[in-house]
C-alpha cells in the first residue's frame, strides 16, 4: 500500500526545493532591509 503521497524521497525534493527558494528570497529581499533602520531598536525601554 504505497502511493506517491508517502515517497520520503518526495517529501525530501519538495522540502529541499522550498528551502532553497526561501534562502534565494531572503537573500534577494532581505539583504538591503538590514541596512533600514528600527524604531523598536531604537526606542530602547
Amino acid at each position: 500500500m504505497k502511493n506517491g503521497n508517502s515517497n520520503p524521497n518526495r517529501h525530501l525534493h519538495i522540502w529541499f526545493t522550498c528551502k532553497l527558494y526561501w534562502v534565494r528570497f531572503i537573500y534577494r529581499f532581505g539583504q538591503p532591509s538590514q541596512q533600514l533602520r528600527d524604531p523598536f531598536e531604537e526606542h530602547g525601554d
